[in-house]
């Protein structure tokens, strides 16, 4: 069984449209997914290369496009989405719960839950209150989650994750590793499949 590597970002949109089709692509392709969250800007800036830079804002990187093709794509795949507020939100901390529901083997769970707050509803969590409580909506322990957040190799494991997706030469989300072929885009996955199929 082949193994894709999933990197993706809680505040993407993009992401959000891709991880919809993850049983798709599993069931078509007969893939294992690692799930690979990271922090965008974060990204941008070790990677040293920020597609959204004032200078970059047209085309796909125009939000008001990005918001009108993300409902094109929902309408498409039959989900819903809200396009939310995110005044306030530390996506970091999002990546950070999701790397601890990774340690329960719950990621698929947690992640499928923030999406939907966050672009399902246009409610995102803002607090670590909020992502607690999606933790133990899935039968995680609440003390020790958020003990988890705060600590040291939830960082460093945060920080790998993004030295190894610009090793792989990742420079946006979603992006899909397989081997060594990279796929960047929800709308690449038929290829995707398409390559593990063949």
């Amino acid at each position: 069984m082949k193994t894709i590597k999933f990197f993706y970002g809680l505040g993407s949109r993009y992401s959000y449209l891709a991880v919809s089709q993850i049983d798709k692509i599993q069931r078509q392709a007969n893939a294992k997914i690692d799930w690979l969250p990271l922090y965008s800007a974060r990204l941008f800036v070790d990677a040293k290369h920020n597609p959204f830079m004032a200078d970059n804002l047209r085309g796909q990187y125009d939000p008001d496009y990005r918001v009108k093709d993300t409902k094109r794509w929902s309408d498409y795949y039959s989900i819903p989405f809200t396009e939310p507020d995110s005044e306030g939100v530390d996506w970091s901390l999002h990546v950070k719960a999701c790397l601890i529901a990774k340690e329960r083997n719950l990621i698929k769970e947690y992640t499928s839950l923030l999406f939907d707050q966050t672009f399902g509803r246009g409610r995102p969590s803002k607090t670590t209150a909020e992502l607690v409580v999606l933790a133990v909506r899935l039968g995680m322990d609440a003390s020790s989650f958020e003990e988890d957040l705060l600590s040291d190799a939830i960082k460093d494991e945060e920080a790998r994750i993004v030295e190894d997706a610009i090793n792989a030469g990742v420079f946006g989300v979603p992006s899909f590793l397989v081997g060594t072929e990279l796929f960047w885009g929800q709308d690449r996955i038929p290829l995707v499949i398409h390559h593990l199929q063949s």
